[in-house]
Formats: structure tokens, C-alpha cells, sequence
């Protein structure tokens, strides 16, 4: 009998701890676009695929025509929308140079959780140089509501990571979404 009480007692705060977990709102990937603006890039897609509720899986991938300068920048831009007002807020606007950029301390909680899935998703080399005329990609990078406070409010966001060299936007990608409470 005491056996079956602690059973109980157990499951009971497996559940507890699961739903405690997740968040009071769903996560939604509208659109997710790569586009490339010079001959620098061999190769550039990107695709998004709804694997479940709150939960996107995206591939991209690129080739370079020839190494990546040590000056090639990054810049991330994350812009959001509070559902009930029109004006724009610039939440992050982060720029850095692309070989340091898995050798710096991140102090933002979502560019620490990309950079993590990066890392797992992907065959990018975690130092420069970043050769050209070799086929890099990102499969299956998850996107779910974990990036995202539990205290997120309704909101539209859109993400901007462009790709610079000798100070020239060669490509970027763009994801917009919405985070939006349960009922």
C-alpha cells in the first residue's frame, strides 16, 4: 500500500514539474526568407517546417565562393510589436565579427540558446577561417517557445541576421512570428 502511495505521490509531481515547464503561450513562425545580394555565395536556401505546436525545425545552408575575409561581420536585429500597439521596438541590435562569434561570452538568453543549437545542428567550423567551395548547413535548428521568456507577451517579432564583408551586405536571413497567449 505504501508502495502504490509513493507511486502516486510521484506522478503526481512528474506532472506538476511538465506542465509548470510550459509556457502560457504557442510560438508561430510565419515566414522565413534567406536572400543573398551579390555573386559572394555560391549556394543560399533556407526552408521552415511546423513540426508541432510552438515548434519549428529550419534548414539552411550556403557556399561561399572562396574563404570569408577575417573582417566578415554579423549583425542580429530582433524587432518586436506588442500585439495591442503600432509601434516598433528594437529589442537587440548586436553586431560582431564572425570569427569571434562562438568565442565571446554571450550575455543575451536568446543568442546563448541559438548559439547552443547552432552548435548541434550544424557543420559550421566553430573558428575561422570559414573556407569557401564546401557546402555548410544547418539542419534541423528547433526553434520553440523555450527561446522566449515565460513572462513573453503578445507579441509580432521579426529576427534579421545579415552577413557582411569589407563592410558589404552579401546576405541575410529573416524570420517573423508571433508569440501569442493560450485562452
Amino acid at each position: 500500500m505504501l508502495c502504490k502511495l509513493l507511486l502516486i505521490l510521484f506522478g503526481l509531481a512528474a506532472v506538476t514539474v511538465i506542465n509548470a515547464a510550459r509556457r502560457p503561450f504557442d510560438v508561430e513562425l510565419h515566414n522565413v526568407q534567406c536572400r543573398q545580394y551579390n555573386s559572394r555565395l555560391k549556394k543560399l536556401s533556407c526552408q521552415m517546417t511546423k513540426v508541432a505546436t510552438s515548434r519549428y525545425a529550419i534548414d539552411y545552408k550556403f557556399n561561399l565562393n572562396g574563404d570569408l575575409h577575417e573582417n566578415a561581420e554579423m549583425q542580429i536585429i530582433i524587432k518586436v510589436k506588442l500585439r495591442n500597439d503600432n509601434k516598433i521596438i528594437k529589442f537587440m541590435d548586436l553586431k560582431m565579427n564572425i570569427c569571434d562569434v562562438f568565442n565571446t561570452k554571450m550575455s543575451s538568453l536568446v543568442t546563448k540558446e541559438m548559439l547552443k543549437e547552432v552548435k548541434k545542428t550544424s557543420n559550421l567550423p566553430l573558428a575561422c577561417p570559414i573556407k569557401g567551395n564546401f557546402d555548410y548547413w544547418v539542419t534541423n535548428y528547433t526553434v520553440t517557445d523555450s527561446f522566449f521568456p515565460p513572462y513573453t507577451p503578445d507579441v509580432y517579432y521579426n529576427f534579421t541576421m545579415k552577413y557582411f564583408e569589407n563592410n558589404r551586405l552579401f546576405a541575410d536571413l529573416f524570420i517573423a512570428g508571433s508569440a501569442i497567449r493560450r485562452s
